[in-house]
């Protein structure tokens, strides 16, 4: 329901700012925008547990090569400035699982889901380079080779910081690089026979890419 909740509030603050700026002058950034990204890096999950308040043992580490993508939508109040909200997801397949010494490959795939509110801002709007905020709520589960789940997926809030750089293609179109790094504190809990787990998961992604972008 919350992940709902900004995606919506960002998806109505897009066509508020679209809808004043329906005329978008060629090759500059103004009026609607929409971008589609792609990306790769590694991405760090570390795990700590209380079991009824006491330390569960040694925190759990689970990393891999990852790719992602996301799909943000918005609009323009002055040129430069956009504010929106989009989708966000993140895919590591057999991820390396490790505590202490033990140290293991999952047959499986981690994912993270989110969505977020942004601010994407460049500092002239006829150039590419451009700079990105933005904060959502997001799930983190794990699906296994026979597409199982676990069922109790930690969820929390998610921020990121990126820049970039848009080659114009066309009067409207740019494609170019952007660089990103997306955090999150997420937890789960659950309760059972008198005893009460708590999870919490510090998630890491590191990731370059490139996006495609209407604006």
């Amino acid at each position: 329901m919350r992940v709902g909740a900004v995606l919506a509030a960002g998806c109505a603050a897009a066509m508020v700012f679209a809808a004043g700026s329906a005329k978008a002058d060629p090759r500059t950034h103004d009026g609607f925008f929409l971008r589609l990204g792609l990306n790769l890096g590694p991405a760090f999950v570390t795990e700590s547990y209380e079991v009824n308040g006491q330390s569960g043992g040694e925190d759990l580490k689970i990393s891999g090569f990852s790719t992602g993508f996301d799909v943000l939508l918005g609009g323009t109040p002055v040129p430069g400035l956009v504010i929106g909200g989009g989708l966000l997801g993140v895919a590591t397949s057999n991820p390396t699982l490790k505590q202490g010494d033990v140290e293991v490959e999952a047959d499986g795939t981690m994912l993270l889901a989110g969505a977020a509110a942004f601010v994407n801002y460049h500092f002239d709007p006829t150039q590419g380079f451009n700079l990105q905020g933005l904060v959502g709520y997001g799930a983190l589960d794990y699906v296994d080779s026979d597409g199982g789940s676990g069922g109790n997926d930690p969820t929390g809030i998610l921020f990121g910081i990126g820049a970039g750089y848009d080659f114009w293609i066309s009067d409207e179109w740019s494609i170019g690089p952007f660089g990103r790094v997306l955090m999150g504190s997420l937890s789960s809990e659950a309760s059972a026979g008198g005893f009460t787990a708590e999870a919490s998961e510090f998630y890491l992604y590191p990731n370059l890419g490139v996006a495609f972008t209407l604006h």
